[in-house]
């Protein structure tokens, strides 16, 4: 995130995703003076001030441009996007685990009459390097009880 103070008259380049957005500053307002991508919109947004309640905007460079206050809530709103699409992976990685254990339970014969392949395993080390340890074992313990539960194999995890 790049800061620039509205009460100071002058240009501000900001990098993107595409190239350079160029943001002029005068007299307390800011606009899109110049941008490195294709459509422009952000240019064509205007001028724009403290009271503006839509921030300028270049989705090809991810850049938006708009006062304090309205940013903050933007970017409370981006980390909320953030946690939801982490909760969302974790959620799939935990489903396919727990079809993977049920499918290893009740379909695939143990090796040697006593050992499993483990696929179900494979979901956890997923869950470990794209989210952590403690995602991990949220994993592995839903797969764990849920696919035990839905198998009928609870027990026989807890005589163990």
């Amino acid at each position: 995130m790049q800061w620039f103070d509205s009460g100071i008259d002058g240009e501000y380049v900001v990098k993107g995703n595409v190239g350079e957005v160029h943001v002029e500053v005068k007299d307390k307002k800011w606009h899109v003076r110049e941008v490195d991508c294709p459509n422009q919109l952000c240019v064509k947004m205007g001028w724009a001030d403290e009271n503006s309640i839509i921030p300028i905007t270049c989705l090809p460079n991810d850049v938006f441009i708009g006062s304090a206050n309205l940013l903050s809530e933007y970017v409370g709103c981006e980390m909320s996007i953030a946690k939801t699409k982490r909760f969302t992976v974790l959620a799939l990685l935990a489903a396919i685990a727990i079809t993977l254990n049920i499918l290893e339970t009740t379909m695939i014969p143990p090796l040697m009459g006593v050992f499993r392949i483990g696929l179900a395993n494979i979901m956890a080390l997923v869950a470990l390097r794209m989210l952590g340890i403690k995602e991990m074992l949220i994993v592995n313990t839903m797969r764990v009880l849920i696919g035990n539960l839905l198998t009928g194999t609870i027990f026989e995890c807890i005589l163990d």
